[in-house]
């Protein structure tokens, strides 16, 4: 990939246009622990834990900051100890990088600046919380946006002469806090969130969210200032049960994927991300992903009345696991779905993965009281 040409020309010269054959998807192995992947518009250095380079049309934008990496729990990072071509199409190849815990798939296309992801579990312990996150230049990505917030990241300045009060969380001179939690949001009210400044932007996009656990109110990080070097911080948690809840540790099953989403990059304009997200919810679910428990899907439709026969008007709806005496805000182990009945208390949900459901339903603040019991019709 030619990054940067410059030429010096003398005297007579004839014009000659440079040709630069179009390269695709590409994966290629560098050394036992380091690997560049991408396409004819972005590519990635990985090395066996953090991705130390991100080129975006020649543009490096990692700079000093971390990269990208995935782990669980804390700092527990995952060592990538090699990597493949998986499978591909007419346009894409799909990357996996594997590890002693799973695998992390890039599925790459032609033309899209950016690539899509998931994460296959093989052998991942009990867990709390799964996350990818990118750690970017902070003088390129200047803002954080998310459904509730779209403002300027904390100066890293700010932390400085800041006193410590509690998990990343600051106290200023004048009184008021700083903490990276301030952009956090409900997961599934998501459109598309991520980090981006004048001139580029990084973007995570969500269009389905089974993969996430517990239910409607579940809430978890997405962008921030990293307060002991000024990285950019671009956070992308797909399991949570600590954050905002009394945390609990969940075993996984084998095989259990996480994803896909998008990691979308583009020229820093919000709206062609807002463009993007739509186009990306219209897709979904991926038929590019050949897993035949992803593909396996069909509908869920019902009616909830009281126990005194009344609709259950604008419940709150979680289609979860079968053990029901396990609180949804913290159920993780499987595939979960969220909706609100109408006034008359019906309900439907699109694309569920084929399987077997328990079902929990609440007042949702609207004209449901006094209930005793629940039937499903």
């Amino acid at each position: 990939m030619i990054q940067d040409a410059r030429w010096v020309l003398s005297g007579l010269v004839a014009c000659v246009p440079l040709v630069l054959a179009s390269r695709g998807p590409f994966l290629e192995q560098v050394s036992n622990a380091t690997w560049i992947f991408g396409n004819d518009l972005w590519n990635v250095t990985q090395e066996a834990v953090y991705a130390s380079k991100l080129y975006l049309r020649g543009s490096e934008l990692v700079g000093s900051a971390t990269g990208h990496y995935m782990g669980y729990d804390g700092e527990n990072n995952f060592a990538w100890t090699s990597a493949a071509i998986t499978s591909r199409g007419k346009d894409y190849i799909d990357v996996g990088f594997s590890c002693n815990e799973g695998e992390l798939h890039w599925v790459i296309f032609d033309d899209l600046a950016g690539a899509y992801q998931y994460f296959v579990n093989r052998a991942l312990r009990d867990i709390s919380i799964l996350r990818t996150l990118w750690r970017l230049d902070p003088d390129l990505f200047l803002n954080g946006r998310t459904y509730l917030r779209d403002q300027t990241l904390p100066d890293f300045s700010l932390y400085q002469n800041a006193t410590k009060v509690q998990d990343e969380t600051w106290q200023l001179a004048n009184g008021t806090f700083l903490t990276k939690y301030d952009f956090s949001d409900y997961v599934r009210e998501r459109d598309f969130y991520g980090i981006y400044g004048p001139k580029v932007g990084s973007w995570y996009m969500h269009p389905g969210t089974d993969y996430h656990n517990s239910d409607h109110l579940s809430q978890t990080l997405t962008v921030h200032r990293e307060s002991a070097t000024g990285d950019s911080v671009q956070l992308n948690v797909v399991q949570d049960t600590s954050h905002f809840r009394v945390g609990e540790k969940i075993a996984q099953p084998a095989d259990k994927i996480w994803g896909p989403w998008l990691w979308y990059l583009n020229d820093g304009d919000v709206k062609n991300a807002e463009t993007k997200a739509r186009e990306e919810l219209a897709k979904w679910p991926y038929p590019w992903l050949k897993d035949p428990a992803y593909q396996s899907r069909g509908g869920v439709t019902g009616q909830l009345r009281l126990s005194d026969g009344r609709p259950a008007s604008g419940a709150a709806i979680f289609l979860g696991e079968t053990d029901t005496t396990r609180r949804p805000s913290v159920q993780g182990r499987n595939y979960y779905y969220t909706t609100q009945a109408d006034a008359e208390g019906r309900f439907s949900l699109q694309d569920v993965r084929t399987g077997t459901y328990g079902i929990h339903a609440w007042s949702n603040g609207g004209a449901i009281y006094a209930v005793e019991g629940l039937h499903v019709g």
